[in-house]
């Protein structure tokens, strides 16, 4: 072979990594792999390392109140395959917080969390390792950690509701604390429109009150109304722009799962389509929907990652459809 032909082999094989790789999946990873500890599916691509960006969303609280801890996870070839740490069940978050509850992300990669604190002070954040694997080094050393800067917390005690009692000072002119004569004292009598008025004050009030407390507060029916319309017109809205997006396919698989946490109580740890499939039937979904849902699913990563039949057009005209079906069935 020709010194030219081996360096466009060469090529070849470079190029064929890079796509390999940006196209990695945990599906490529052994099953012994796959067990690596605190790793939560990020692989590598070919730009820059996997890093992570843990963030309050407040510096300071009082004790009993809830934050925001938001998980960001930058650089991942495989996005949407990515895994939630469980701080649940570490002991040493049990210890710092008396609610620990997962909350839905916002995009790809971000992942939120409700805390409550258990005690006052200066709390340190017991930040969890995360692993990535990059299939570009050498084997023995494609775990790599992604290191995140540490964070405090400063929880202050519950503001006292008593206050000290401060004697009233009776610093006035004599004459002010004199009781004035009998003849000197005359009976004002309020004029006949103030009753009127009063009257009728007291009779809008209370009807007004049950109003404004009836809008503030609604039923259950009329809460659980509002939260399927809401899940779906945001599901809907972002199935019409997925066409536009870079990556039309990861976010059609990205909106569907959303739905599923927040319409149809789908744990939102499940992201693949066994997983998914399963936490349908913990719920209780019938059957028929499980098989539908884990097919458009099943497509949509043989679309991503095995291009065949279905293409980004397809899938948002599929997915769109079950929403609609499901929704008109539910109604």
């Amino acid at each position: 072979m020709s010194r030219i032909g081996k360096l466009l082999a060469v090529v070849c094989i470079a190029l064929g990594s890079t796509v390999q790789a940006d196209k990695a999946s945990v599906e490529q990873l052994s099953p012994v792999e796959r067990q690596q500890a605190d790793f939560y599916r990020a692989i590598a691509g070919s730009g820059p390392a996997v890093a992570v960006v843990w963030t309050l969303d407040v510096p300071r609280v009082t004790l009993g109140t809830d934050i925001e801890l938001t998980l960001v996870v930058k650089n991942a070839a495989n996005a949407v395959e990515l895994q939630r740490p469980n701080l649940a069940d570490r002991p040493e978050w049990k210890e710092r917080f008396s609610v620990i509850q997962d909350l839905p992300g916002t995009v790809l990669g971000e992942f939120r969390y409700k805390l409550r604190p258990r005690n006052v002070g200066t709390v340190e954040l017991p930040i969890p390792k995360y692993r990535f694997y990059n299939p570009r080094l050498p084997e023995g050393r494609r775990f790599q950690v992604a290191f995140a800067d540490a964070l405090k917390l400063v929880v202050l005690p519950k503001p006292s509701l008593e206050k000290a009692s401060v004697p009233t000072p009776l610093d006035a002119p004599p004459h002010f604390f004199e009781e004035l004569p009998a003849f000197g004292r005359s009976a004002v009598s309020p004029p006949a429109i103030s009753w009127w008025a009063l009257l009728a004050v007291a009779g809008l009030a209370p009807p007004a009150w049950i109003m404004f407390w009836r809008w503030r507060n609604p039923d259950a029916a009329k809460l659980a109304k509002i939260r399927r319309a809401k899940s779906v017109r945001v599901a809907l809205d972002g199935l019409r722009k997925a066409e536009r997006s870079p990556e039309p396919v990861a976010m059609v698989s990205q909106i569907v799962l959303r739905y599923l946490w927040e319409r149809w109580h789908v744990n939102s740890t499940a992201t693949t389509p066994i997983e998914v499939a399963k936490a349908m039937r913990a719920e209780g979904l019938p059957a028929d929907k499980l098989d539908e849902v884990e097919d458009l699913l099943r497509r949509c990563d043989e679309a991503r990652f095995a291009p065949g039949a279905d293409n980004e057009m397809t899938l948002v005209a599929v997915a769109r459809k079950l929403v609609e079906r499901w929704e008109g069935a539910a109604l």
